[in-house]
């Protein structure tokens, strides 16, 4: 196993990923297509302020389940994302280096291959994660379906850029 081939893979397919995820989120804002905003959000931001005392996944008896994320005093969390951006780098980073060693138990050798490979682990994992929290706590048949296209496309690119890694540092034994 080629240490130069992994690392390359890790830091350019975590980067194609975040910057993926970057285009996906941000630029086109699909998430905010798939989600709902309360009614009178003000509200239940003081109630859930009031009321969760922490952040954390709540649920009631009466069939009620919310992701709870408050940051202190309220303020805007997308003013301070700085933090978040680089942890997020970080978990691309480890994802990527995780796909391009499973690669290295495969035989494939092309950039098409591995790309087709990594979006089917992509959709793999999706449907692993997204189509259960539809089942379980009823997340959104929309909000499942981008998560996954979200994973299957960012596997894919991924795919492409540690495919040509591979075949540049990794070639096949002679």
């Amino acid at each position: 196993m080629n240490p130069k081939y992994l690392i390359l893979s890790a830091l350019l397919g975590g980067l194609v990923i975040f910057i993926w995820g970057a285009v996906y989120h941000a630029a086109l804002g699909v998430d905010m297509h798939t989600m709902k905003e309360f009614r009178d959000s003000t509200a239940v931001s003081e109630f859930v302020r009031d009321h969760a005392g922490d952040n954390g996944m709540f649920y009631t008896k009466d069939g009620v389940l919310a992701a709870i994320s408050v940051t202190p005093g309220m303020n805007d969390k997308s003013q301070d994302m700085g933090p978040q951006l680089g942890k997020q780098f970080v978990i691309n980073v480890i994802v990527a280096g995780l796909l391009a060693w499973l690669l290295t138990f495969t035989s494939i050798r092309t950039p098409l291959c591995t790309a087709g490979l990594f979006a089917l682990a992509g959709v793999t994992a999706g449907i692993s994660s997204s189509i259960s929290a539809w089942n379980w706590y009823n997340f959104s048949m929309p909000f499942a379906v981008a998560s996954i296209v979200d994973l299957a496309v960012g596997f894919l690119l991924a795919g492409l850029v540690i495919g040509w890694a591979r075949g540049k540092f990794a070639p096949a034994a002679v």
